[in-house]
């Protein structure tokens, strides 16, 4: 039998409206108290961890770079494609994960770039990596999205080297973020009108604080695990999919990775007026792939696509702004 017509509930009234509000003053001080206790656990594990043989990377600890720097409204996108297939052999190969290699990839583009543009710093990037968070007590729709940070190890030069103190950081990361999975993580837009903290991130643009201050991280990578078949719009496959991330404050470039059907979009993200050669850094992707393979000694059969040589865009210009 065919299934019963969806019929949405009603929107909520005025009068539910003024209950919900009355409920969210009340219950304000102890979400409060809750986010500072939250906050504190957060400081004695990164205290505790600190002193382990492989330290988890920290927000504020990137070094600065071309990367970082005061956003404008100006943004650049590049695109490429490689076959899934080849980033499984070296996970294989190496046994990391495939966001090991992802992070692995991005670093030893990102570290040749910067030598010829004479500005890799002497210590590693870190990256913002987006993770989800839901535990067995979350029972809401949808996902929660958190962070961990992970070095990129810029600064060794042998990409096995460098595979394998990525793979110790986002292991040490994973670790730090095991102990916080049971606690009943609290947001600050929980506590914090958005009007707010919209507020504060101007005031933060507007004075300069994105040249002055330390950077969080120096860019945020991200890798979307899709599904493993062909995908189809109105009777055509998807040959391909274009992932777009967005730029945080203070940091220029965002890499997002979507694999489906075989196939590794890799998707560049970047204010021009940081990183103006865009169309540089995504071609070296694909070297840095390739010098993983052949420290695996790995040559996967030719049963994905064929690399995709990188594709940039540049949206048309507009005035800057504060907001990214």
């Amino acid at each position: 039998p065919p299934p019963p017509p969806y019929e949405p509930e009603p929107v909520p009234g005025p009068e539910r409206r003024a209950v919900d509000s009355a409920v969210h003053l009340a219950t304000l001080p102890w979400r409060a108290a809750k986010l500072g206790a939250q906050l504190l656990l957060q400081g004695a594990s990164v205290v505790r961890h600190a002193f382990d043989d492989v330290a988890p990377a920290q927000p504020f600890s990137a070094p600065r770079t071309i990367l970082n720097g005061r956003l404008t409204s100006a943004r650049r996108f590049a695109w490429l494609q490689r076959r899934l297939d080849e980033a499984v052999a070296v996970k294989e190969a190496f046994g990391v994960t495939l966001n090991d290699v992802v992070l692995t990839v991005t670093g030893g583009a990102l570290r040749s770039w910067l030598l010829d543009h004479d500005a890799l710093p002497d210590r590693p990037l870190v990256a913002q990596v987006p993770v989800a968070l839901r535990s067995s007590y979350d029972g809401e729709v949808g996902t929660k999205v958190g962070a961990m940070f992970a070095s990129l190890a810029t600064h060794l030069d042998d990409p096995v080297d460098r595979l394998r103190a990525v793979h110790d950081s986002t292991t040490a990361a994973k670790r730090m973020r095991r102990e916080l999975d049971d606690a009943h993580l609290v947001n600050l837009t929980d506590t914090t009108p958005p009007a707010l903290i919209d507020l504060a991130a101007r005031t933060f643009c507007r004075l300069g604080l994105e040249e002055a201050a330390p950077p969080a991280f120096n860019l945020i990578v991200s890798n979307v695990p899709g599904p493993p078949f062909d995908l189809y719009v109105l009777g055509h496959r998807i040959d391909a999919m274009l992932p777009m991330g967005p730029l945080l404050y203070g940091s220029g470039l965002n890499v997002t990775v979507v694999s489906h059907a075989g196939r590794l979009d890799i998707g560049l993200m970047s204010c021009p007026d940081l990183v103006p050669d865009l169309d540089g850094l995504a071609a070296r992707f694909g070297p840095a792939l390739d010098e993983l393979l052949a420290a695996a000694g790995a040559t996967p059969p030719p049963t994905g696509p064929r690399e995709t040589p990188p594709r940039s865009e540049a949206p048309p210009a507009r005035p800057a702004g504060p907001n990214p």
